[in-house]
């Protein structure tokens, strides 16, 4: 019986810890403001989030021209918008307008996020003349290109990310008290080490893959699910160390449960007055 319940508070303690890891892998990335803005110019420069931008932006400069030469001139807009991205005014309206969808986000702030008008427009023309002359002058003067992201694109997750933020604690702190519990009752102590060593083992190479793979793979899906793996793969720096260290931990939790049964193998031990002692029972009997 008290094996099982050091078990049960085993998993339980281990499934707590799993969600303050979790918890804590999303608040130290993608809910921290500083650091997604500090990423912004890592993100745009990532393929799924410059695809959706320069289509965007050669929309709408095709939309100021009739339908006949709007089809015609497709490929130049979409050269002129990729250029208007490396523009270093595009570049500050876009870390704004990553603010404006985290505010969204995170805080549930309403309303449409809105790139900075003036930046956006000078970046554009200063791209077509460069780049597209004769797009330049089959524009309108008067066109403006806004960049502007509809709320309905954007989820509100501010419900969830307040509980996300105050999970690493809460869970933390009953992970360790049952952990703790598990151990102090649990006959086969080595036993319990080996199981929290894998789960930090296991949990820190997940850290890892999610600070890689999961990027990389949400990328080749592309669109949004593309640009999230952008923002993901822009903040998750943060993750690497953690997980080493884990991994670090929990091999080094294995090799001294590996090293403590080694040294008690051997259950039975010569005396030095050639009597045969058990180190299970405690029984002597001479040679």
């Amino acid at each position: 019986m008290h094996r099982l319940s050091a078990g049960l508070l085993m998993t339980l303690g281990l499934i707590a810890a799993t969600i303050a890891l979790v918890s804590f892998s999303v608040s130290h990335t993608l809910l921290e403001r500083d650091r997604i803005h500090a990423a912004s110019a890592e993100i745009l420069k990532s393929g799924p989030v410059e695809s959706l931008l320069s289509d965007k932006i050669a929309d709408t400069v095709t939309s100021t021209l009739p339908s006949g030469p709007a089809i015609a001139f497709q490929p130049a807009a979409r050269v002129a918008a990729r250029a208007a991205l490396d523009d270093p005014a595009f570049r500050d309206a876009f870390a704004a307008g990553v603010l404006g969808i985290y505010d969204r986000v995170v805080d549930g702030k309403p309303g449409p996020v809105v790139f900075d008008a003036t930046a956006v427009n000078a970046s554009v023309r200063s791209a077509l003349t460069r780049t597209e002359p004769q797009l330049a002058q089959a524009v309108p003067p008067a066109a403006t290109f806004d960049v502007t992201i509809d709320p309905s694109a954007i989820p509100d997750l501010s419900m969830w990310t307040g509980l996300v933020r105050n999970l690493p604690i809460q869970a933390g702190l009953v992970a360790v008290l049952l952990v703790g519990a598990s151990i102090a009752i649990d006959e086969h102590k080595r036993a319990a080490f080996s199981r929290v060593g894998w789960w930090l083992v296991v949990a820190g190479a997940f850290e890892l893959l999610g600070a890689w793979a999961l990027p990389f793979a949400l990328q080749q899906i592309g669109g949004g699910a593309g640009a999230a793996g952008s923002v993901i793969g822009s903040t998750s720096s943060a993750l690497v160390v953690p997980g080493v260290l884990m991994i670090a931990a929990g091999a080094a939790t294995l090799l001294g449960t590996y090293a403590h049964r080694q040294s008690h193998r051997q259950t039975d031990a010569v005396s030095p007055l050639g009597q045969f002692t058990s180190t299970r029972t405690g029984a002597t009997w001479k040679v």
